[in-house]
């Protein structure tokens, strides 16, 4: 996987840590440390869960190469389709929450962490070697770090980017890819 496609599956993953810092920045009893806090907790847990799956398809490659690609593109495109789905739930009112206690900023960080360990697993198929695997997951945590900074920032500012189209803009790159994963594999 080239290095492009990599950074926009990972700027995709990270669309759920902006908006949640986004959704801490418009509280007016949060300190700049928390955004900060917030921020590295979400990298953290985007890049080690991202990391984590990709390690755990290393058990299942031996056998499954020759289906790699069809894993990747169903874990994507199940994750882009359901990112499409709670469109239609999403409420574009940010309520209040208390985010000053860590225990908060860590579920915030692992919930908007679970499908970065899912499609680790899928993308950790298709790649060789355990460079790959941690390169990757780099650039998922340093993506993450500068979403859920500059969420945080734009939620201080009052410049909010609507939920409804980060989301789709997130789940139409996730199909995409699925899709363009099975062309570079020969099966269209």
């Amino acid at each position: 996987m080239n290095i492009g496609a990599l950074i926009i599956i990972a700027a995709a993953l990270c669309i759920d840590s902006g908006i949640i810092s986004l959704t801490v920045g418009l509280q007016k009893n949060v300190k700049n440390t928390r955004g900060l806090r917030l921020a590295v907790i979400c990298a953290l847990c985007q890049g080690g869960l991202f990391l984590a799956g990709m390690l755990f398809s290393l058990a299942f490659k031996k056998g499954f190469d020759s289906y790699d690609h069809w894993a990747a593109f169903v874990v994507l495109f199940i994750i882009g389709l359901k990112m499409l789905l709670e469109i239609r739930k999403a409420d574009s009112s940010a309520k209040e929450f208390d985010v000053t206690h860590t225990l908060v900023l860590f579920g915030l960080g692992l919930a908007t962490s679970i499908d970065a360990l899912i499609v680790g697993f899928g993308l950790g198929m298709t790649m060789a070697s355990i460079f790959q695997k941690i390169f990757s997951a780099s650039i998922v945590f340093v993506l993450t770090f500068i979403f859920s900074i500059s969420g945080f920032y734009l939620g201080r500012k009052h410049k909010f980017v609507p939920v409804k189209f980060s989301t789709a803009v997130g789940a139409f790159t996730l199909i995409g890819f699925s899709i363009k994963i099975l062309f570079d594999h020969g099966v269209f």
